[in-house]
């Protein structure tokens, strides 16, 4: 295992292979409550889920808001008005690499996401990953935004249900200079195989 438990072991190798080890590992954990070879975070992250009732096998995160509530919430939040250095910094390495860049609120809902099109429909297909959803832990079950804001800290991970196990992210929790709380997550994810 890495020594700093929140990057991801092993992310050279493919995230459905990934993610079926980790997989296997839930389900030691379902059955035999095992932790053997999972990083704390994760582990932290699938037990508050049990102990909310999150089903993993759940294959979309909810819709809470719509398009037009979404957009209010997005010009209100501290973030909107970076939105083009990201998309300026982050926009060609998300086409080259098939991510998606996208800003939660400190909720986990989706607030923003920018990348190409056809990924946008492919993960808006296969997992809801729209503006609008809510993927905190409570919304998603495990998953990098969530365990993210969860844990206050920057995260990789692969998430865990099933809808979204091909995808993997790099999550974390912006914080405004003058205020010393979280005010939502930015995230790089690939697109869901």
């Amino acid at each position: 295992m890495p020594t700093n438990p929140w990057i991801a072991p092993d992310a050279t190798a493919s995230p459905s292979l990934r993610a079926r080890e980790l997989r296997r590992r839930w389900d030691e954990y379902l059955s035999e409550g095992r932790l053997n070879q999972v990083r704390w975070p994760i582990a932290d992250s699938w037990h508050r889920c049990e102990v909310a009732g999150i089903d993993p096998s759940r294959s979309r995160a909810p819709t809470l808001a719509a398009r037009r509530e979404i957009g209010e919430r997005w010009e209100a939040h501290p973030l909107e008005g970076a939105a083009p250095l990201i998309r300026r910094w982050l926009g060609p390495f998300a086409d080259d690499g098939e991510h998606l860049t996208v800003v939660s609120d400190a909720d986990g809902l989706l607030l923003w996401l920018d990348g190409n099109a056809k990924v946008r429909s492919a993960a808006a297909d296969a997992m809801n990953f729209v503006e609008g959803a809510l993927w905190s832990e409570a919304g998603a079950g495990t998953n990098a935004i969530g365990t993210a804001l969860a844990a206050d800290h920057r995260c990789r991970s692969t998430p865990l249900s099933t809808s979204a196990r091909s995808c993997t992210g790099e999550h974390a929790p912006p914080r405004l200079c003058t205020i010393p709380k979280t005010v939502g997550c930015s995230d790089s994810s690939t697109s869901p195989r």
